[in-house]
Protein backbone atom coordinates (compact mmCIF):
# COMPACT_ATOMS: atom_id res chain seq x y z
CA UNK A 1 0.00 0.00 0.00
CA UNK A 2 0.83 3.44 -1.02
CA UNK A 3 -0.04 7.01 0.78
CA UNK A 4 -0.06 9.33 -1.76
CA UNK A 5 0.01 13.06 -0.63
CA UNK A 6 1.30 15.63 -2.08
CA UNK A 7 -0.55 18.75 -3.60
CA UNK A 8 -2.12 17.14 -6.28
CA UNK A 9 -3.25 13.60 -4.21
CA UNK A 10 -4.05 12.76 -0.87
CA UNK A 11 -5.17 9.01 -0.80
CA UNK A 12 -4.39 6.11 -0.07
CA UNK A 13 -3.36 3.12 -3.17
CA UNK A 14 -3.45 -0.55 -2.94
CA UNK A 15 -1.54 -2.11 -6.13
CA UNK A 16 -2.77 -5.47 -6.85
CA UNK A 17 -5.86 -7.19 -6.95
CA UNK A 18 -8.14 -8.75 -4.32
CA UNK A 19 -10.99 -10.81 -4.11
CA UNK A 20 -13.60 -8.84 -2.27
CA UNK A 21 -14.20 -5.39 -1.06
CA UNK A 22 -14.20 -6.68 2.23
CA UNK A 23 -10.78 -7.77 1.89
CA UNK A 24 -9.94 -4.43 0.15
CA UNK A 25 -11.10 -2.86 3.08
CA UNK A 26 -8.83 -4.81 4.93
CA UNK A 27 -5.95 -3.66 3.23
CA UNK A 28 -6.79 -0.21 4.43
CA UNK A 29 -7.23 -0.93 7.59
CA UNK A 30 -11.12 -0.90 7.65
CA UNK A 31 -12.95 -3.26 8.73
CA UNK A 32 -13.71 -6.63 6.62
CA UNK A 33 -16.84 -7.64 8.23
CA UNK A 34 -19.33 -8.26 5.37
CA UNK A 35 -22.38 -6.15 4.94
CA UNK A 36 -20.65 -2.56 5.44
CA UNK A 37 -19.76 -1.54 1.89
CA UNK A 38 -22.24 -0.48 -0.77
CA UNK A 39 -22.14 0.05 -4.33
CA UNK A 40 -22.47 3.91 -4.92
CA UNK A 41 -22.29 5.52 -8.50
CA UNK A 42 -19.65 7.55 -9.56
CA UNK A 43 -21.60 11.34 -8.43
CA UNK A 44 -22.61 9.92 -5.13
CA UNK A 45 -18.52 8.87 -4.60
CA UNK A 46 -17.52 12.31 -5.55
CA UNK A 47 -20.51 14.04 -3.70
CA UNK A 48 -18.98 11.65 -0.61
CA UNK A 49 -15.75 12.85 -0.24
CA UNK A 50 -15.85 16.26 -1.29
CA UNK A 51 -18.23 16.85 1.48
CA UNK A 52 -15.90 14.42 4.30
CA UNK A 53 -13.07 16.67 3.29
CA UNK A 54 -14.61 19.95 3.12
CA UNK A 55 -16.82 19.47 6.85
CA UNK A 56 -16.27 17.44 10.02
CA UNK A 57 -18.49 14.20 10.33
CA UNK A 58 -19.18 15.30 14.20
CA UNK A 59 -19.60 18.80 14.19
CA UNK A 60 -20.07 20.16 10.91
CA UNK A 61 -16.52 22.55 11.12
CA UNK A 62 -15.26 23.03 7.96
CA UNK A 63 -12.28 21.26 7.82
CA UNK A 64 -10.56 23.22 3.89
CA UNK A 65 -12.39 25.11 1.45
CA UNK A 66 -15.33 23.69 -0.58
CA UNK A 67 -12.98 24.36 -3.98
CA UNK A 68 -10.17 22.84 -2.74
CA UNK A 69 -11.74 19.16 -1.40
CA UNK A 70 -13.81 19.23 -4.44
CA UNK A 71 -10.74 19.31 -6.89
CA UNK A 72 -9.19 16.61 -4.77
CA UNK A 73 -12.61 14.33 -5.11
CA UNK A 74 -12.79 15.15 -8.83
CA UNK A 75 -8.77 14.39 -8.94
CA UNK A 76 -9.60 10.59 -6.94
CA UNK A 77 -12.88 9.70 -8.96
CA UNK A 78 -11.24 10.81 -12.33
CA UNK A 79 -8.01 8.48 -11.59
CA UNK A 80 -9.90 5.66 -10.46
CA UNK A 81 -12.70 5.49 -13.13
CA UNK A 82 -10.13 5.55 -15.83
CA UNK A 83 -9.70 1.95 -14.56
CA UNK A 84 -12.42 0.81 -14.58
CA UNK A 85 -13.10 0.86 -10.61
CA UNK A 86 -16.33 0.79 -8.42
CA UNK A 87 -16.72 3.28 -5.90
CA UNK A 88 -18.29 1.65 -1.72
CA UNK A 89 -18.96 3.14 0.72
CA UNK A 90 -20.57 2.52 4.31
CA UNK A 91 -23.77 4.23 3.58
CA UNK A 92 -24.55 8.19 3.22
CA UNK A 93 -23.07 10.09 6.35
CA UNK A 94 -20.76 11.39 4.10
CA UNK A 95 -24.17 13.58 1.91
CA UNK A 96 -26.05 14.13 5.03
CA UNK A 97 -28.51 11.26 4.27
CA UNK A 98 -29.36 7.96 6.12
CA UNK A 99 -27.73 5.94 8.41
CA UNK A 100 -23.92 4.39 7.84
CA UNK A 101 -21.94 1.35 9.76
CA UNK A 102 -19.18 1.67 10.96
CA UNK A 103 -16.30 0.39 9.48
CA UNK A 104 -13.61 1.86 12.28
CA UNK A 105 -14.11 2.12 16.09
CA UNK A 106 -14.45 6.14 15.56
CA UNK A 107 -18.04 7.44 16.67
CA UNK A 108 -18.21 8.36 12.89
CA UNK A 109 -16.78 7.18 9.75
CA UNK A 110 -17.19 7.34 6.21
CA UNK A 111 -15.42 7.92 2.97
CA UNK A 112 -15.26 5.88 -0.30
CA UNK A 113 -13.33 3.10 -1.17
CA UNK A 114 -12.67 2.83 -5.54
CA UNK A 115 -11.96 -1.18 -6.03
CA UNK A 116 -10.14 -1.83 -9.31
CA UNK A 117 -9.26 -4.81 -10.69
CA UNK A 118 -4.93 -4.26 -10.81
CA UNK A 119 -5.19 -0.62 -8.64
CA UNK A 120 -7.75 0.67 -5.82
CA UNK A 121 -8.01 4.14 -3.96
CA UNK A 122 -9.46 4.60 -0.44
CA UNK A 123 -10.29 8.04 1.32
CA UNK A 124 -11.80 7.16 4.29
CA UNK A 125 -11.90 9.70 7.45
CA UNK A 126 -12.80 9.55 11.20
CA UNK A 127 -14.33 11.77 13.77
CA UNK A 128 -15.11 11.70 17.72
CA UNK A 129 -17.91 13.53 19.28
Amino acid sequence: MVLIDDESQHWLVWVGSVGSIEELAARFGLSDDSGIYELVDVDTAGDIVTNVLHRDLAYGSELMPFGTASGISDRFVTEFLATGARFYSNGLLGIGQGSWTPATNATFDTGVIAWGSERSGCIWVEAED
